[in-house]
């Protein structure tokens, strides 16, 4: 049918071209007028009975790919939101978390360490405690050991005072009263 319409075009070209060498009192610039415009005519009607719809149908594929890159582009930015969005919820979720450990860890580490003070403290209170007995029972052995030797002292010299040996037992008593004046 193609080949039908093309041969009635190039028909209809050949007998202007003919009637042209005729000379059938057409002028020619008129004649080749209306002969470009019929072939205009027919090429545009040509196009349109053939070629107007699988043009359009092309025109409106690509209208469909172009919107469907549209859609997609919209898609992929709408999940880009969503994508920062959550990112932005975990990241604030790690950064409160992050605060409660280290909130955590700061109330631990002060726990362990009022731990560690209380118990040196107790400690130093024993070893006080103990150094003070210590020192107690020290001052109390040297304090007897001091009353020995003055006991020892005050015999010997009251032996040779008097050059005759005193009975320890009878004058211990003295002493001991003696002694007793002398601590307070």
């Amino acid at each position: 049918m193609i080949l039908s319409i093309a041969d009635s075009v190039k028909n209809a070209i050949e007998l202007g071209i003919d009637l042209l060498r005729d000379g059938a009192g057409i002028d020619v610039t008129a004649i080749t007028f209306i002969v470009q415009i019929c072939a205009t005519l027919v090429l545009f009607l040509f196009v349109r009975f053939f070629f107007w719809n699988k043009v359009t149908e092309m025109i409106d594929k690509r209208r469909e790919n172009i919107q469907k890159d549209i859609d997609s582009k919209d898609e992929a930015l709408r999940e880009l939101e969503e994508a920062r969005e959550e990112a932005s919820f975990i990241i604030s979720s790690a950064k409160k978390e992050a605060d409660l450990i280290v909130e955590k860890a700061k109330t631990n580490s002060k726990t362990e360490a009022d731990t560690i003070m209380k118990r040196a403290l107790q400690e130093i209170e024993v070893k006080q405690k103990a150094s003070v007995e210590q020192i107690k029972n020290d001052r109390e052995k040297m304090e007897e050991s001091l009353r020995d030797e003055i006991i020892t002292v005050a015999y010997a010299l009251a032996e040779k005072i008097t050059e005759k040996e005193i009975d320890q037992s009878k004058n211990e008593d003295l002493v001991n009263d003696f002694l007793k004046e002398v601590g307070k």
